[in-house]
């Protein structure tokens, strides 16, 4: 039996030696917070309060490096959170981190960080900032509530930061001086702030992948303060860009050299003008902004220094056509109801799932009295949203999570339009898998059961031969 055991049980140790084991992140609550506050320059559960004798009256939270997981929600009470150097990952977990003074609420330097939990961050004086990124630091955000701006700067460093946005709610996001940004989907409202959803200045790099950007002037703003400091790059391939002015402002110094915009499949909505070039050079530059397949309302404007402005008619799409000898943009206008994005995807359905189709309609058209089916049965409206972008429509996960495997068929209907496009899902694992660790303790549990039959079988089989 002694001899069968071992057997088994070096097997059991062999195979948990091959899983992989994941490290815990530390709990922290307010009481830590609390009593880091307590104990000035003292680390306490991997937290200390630091001040220094030169600046004893702007005191910070220091992380050391490692992952931390909220367990409460937590009031900074004036004092922000500084993340510096090394590694760090901070699950939010759903809870909430308020403050109240005028910087950001979360400080990242020279650091590499990673934002998950969808909790919320708020800074609520004036909408400061809610995370500040300095500095040499590659930053991940996963999701989240930042009731405040997101700044990446790389103002004097020659260390960029870099950051990837992967989704979340944001007051407004600025990136300048060198940085680089990718966005891959967020809803940036700043209506309620004074200026743009989204700017890009001084030699920053910006990619837009989706998303809607909402701004009281402007829905993203292009600008450099200072001449020889154009934008690198700003590459927006989808969203929608919606101002109280204008969807884009384009304005100083901010685009030099040889084709640093490209866009595709966006849309600039404003009061004013879908996009206002008011460059010196907008005539060199504005096939930059002729994006097929994009949108513009109510026109695409240019400003040039001591002329009036001259802008075009509305339009729904505008096409580049360089060809001619005269190299002149020709505007072509296309009314035709179409889809811009979401025609024939593919699709694994998992818990969180939501399918997204955008057709070229105007939103408040759409929105008053326009339909939506599904292999030509009518979708009760609160089973999908719409959102503005010419018009969004989004499928929820309420409704998604019951469409069997194979094909299936979209249909939108308004006044006397009906597009229809066909989708497919490949495969629904709605029904609540198991995470890594359920796995990982499941296949614990297995292996004991089976170190235990080897045993029992073991037993009896020598309690058989003693007989």
């Amino acid at each position: 039996m002694k001899k069968s055991f071992k057997w088994v049980l070096m097997l059991v140790i062999a195979i948990v030696s091959y899983l992989p084991i994941s490290v815990s992140a530390q709990d922290i609550s307010q009481a830590d917070f609390d009593a880091t506050h307590e104990h000035l320059n003292t680390v306490y559960n991997g937290i200390s309060m630091y001040a220094t004798s030169s600046d004893p009256y702007n005191p910070m939270y220091h992380f050391q490096p490692g992952k931390y997981k909220l367990t409460t929600d937590i009031d900074l009470q004036g004092i922000p959170i500084i993340l510096e150097g090394d590694d760090f990952e901070l699950d939010l977990n759903g809870k909430k981190i308020t403050y109240t003074a005028g910087n950001e609420a979360l400080m990242i330097v020279n650091a590499n960080v990673i934002i998950k939990g969808n909790g919320k961050i708020e800074s609520t004086y004036n909408y400061v900032r809610s995370v500040g990124i300095y500095t040499k630091s590659k930053v991940t955000i996963m999701n989240g509530d930042f009731v405040g701006g997101v700044l990446v700067s790389g103002e004097g460093s020659d260390n960029k930061p870099e950051v990837n946005i992967k989704s979340g709610t944001y007051k407004f996001i600025n990136v300048s001086g060198g940085a680089s940004l990718v966005i891959d989907n967020a809803n940036v409202d700043s209506t309620d702030y004074n200026g743009a959803a989204i700017g890009v200045s001084n030699g920053a790099s910006l990619t837009i992948n989706d998303g809607v950007y909402k701004g009281i002037n402007n829905g993203i703003i292009i600008t450099s303060s200072v001449e020889q400091s154009s934008v690198k790059s700003v590459v927006i391939n989808e969203g929608a860009f919606i101002g109280g002015d204008n969807g884009m402002f384009v304005n100083a110094f901010a685009i030099e050299g040889s084709n640093p915009v490209k866009i595709k499949k966006a849309s600039f909505i404003g009061n004013d003008s879908g996009i206002r070039l008011a460059v010196n050079n907008a005539e060199s530059v504005l096939n930059q902004f002729l994006a097929e397949g994009s949108y513009y309302s109510p026109d695409l404007e240019v400003t040039k220094s001591g002329e009036e402005s001259k802008t075009q008619k509305e339009i729904s799409v505008l096409h580049s056509n360089n060809s001619g000898s005269n190299n002149q943009n020709e505007v072509v206008e296309d009314t035709e109801p179409k889809f811009l994005d979401g025609e024939n995807q593919e699709l694994n359905i998992g818990k969180d799932s939501t399918i997204t189709f955008r057709i070229n309609v105007k939103y408040d058209v759409f929105s008053n009295g326009g339909q939506v089916y599904v292999d030509d049965k009518l979708v009760d409206s609160k089973y999908y949203s719409l959102g503005e972008g010419s018009t969004i429509i989004t499928l929820q996960n309420d409704f998604v999570k019951n469409l069997s495997v194979g094909e299936h068929t979209f249909t939108a209907k308004v006044n006397d339009t009906e597009l229809s496009t066909m989708f497919k899902v490949l495969k629904n694992d709605n029904i609540n898998p198991q995470t890594g660790d359920e796995i990982f303790i499941s296949l614990i549990a297995v292996m004991v059961c089976v170190a235990g039959a080897f045993t029992f079988l073991a037993h009896k089989k020598k309690k058989v031969k003693s007989n």
